[in-house]
């Protein structure tokens, strides 16, 4: 994890609408990858407050337009939002907002 990536613990949520109806996405965390030059968004469709593990959907994300999220481009940015997991899985959240940039 580069000390340049720009990490975010967010707190808002959005709907997607799909085939079988809206549900609502709350987002975790979004990220800048210096190496791919792209932002990325981790979010689930589960209650963050429920007693079943939560489920994480990653997508790249234009930080113009959050409305406007991307699926993730090849094996690269799976790599690094792997990354990003297993950074944020092993850090404190005191670790990480160190790690952030103002």
């Amino acid at each position: 994890m580069s000390e340049n990536e720009n990490i975010k613990e967010q707190d808002f949520s959005f709907v997607m609408h799909g085939p079988e109806g809206d549900v609502t996405m709350h987002v975790l965390f979004t990220f800048y990858s210096p190496e791919t030059k792209a932002n990325y968004m981790l979010y689930t469709p589960d209650d963050l407050d429920g007693p079943d593990p939560v489920r994480l959907t990653a997508c790249r994300y234009s930080p113009d337009n959050l409305t406007q999220i991307m699926p993730l481009e090849g094996e690269n940015d799976r790599k690094v939002v792997q990354g990003f997991i297993n950074y944020i899985s092993t850090h404190t959240p005191e670790e990480i907002a160190e790690a952030a940039p103002l």
